[in-house]
């Protein structure tokens, strides 16, 4: 069965919580894309690999984090 997600405040939760346990969300510029790629592939890959089996979800590519689609990291993360 679902869990009921409903009455949780997911914008608080972000700006809250996250920061609570050590998180931070980082808005990633064209700057922070080159100065931070290892980090931002290592990030997105170790997932892609461990749900490989399960999605079929393969590494991507340093060109497909320096592809220029409009607003692609708006939508992607």
């Amino acid at each position: 069965m679902a869990a009921d997600y409903s009455k949780i405040d997911f914008h608080s939760f972000v700006d809250n919580r996250l920061n609570e346990i050590g998180y931070r969300l980082l808005h990633i510029t064209k700057d922070v894309l080159n100065e931070r790629i290892d980090d931002i592939m290592k990030f997105v890959n170790s997932t892609r690999i461990e749900f490989n089996e399960k999605y079929g979800w393969e590494e991507e590519t340093r060109e497909y984090f320096f592809n220029d689609m409009v607003d692609k990291w708006k939508y992607a993360c």
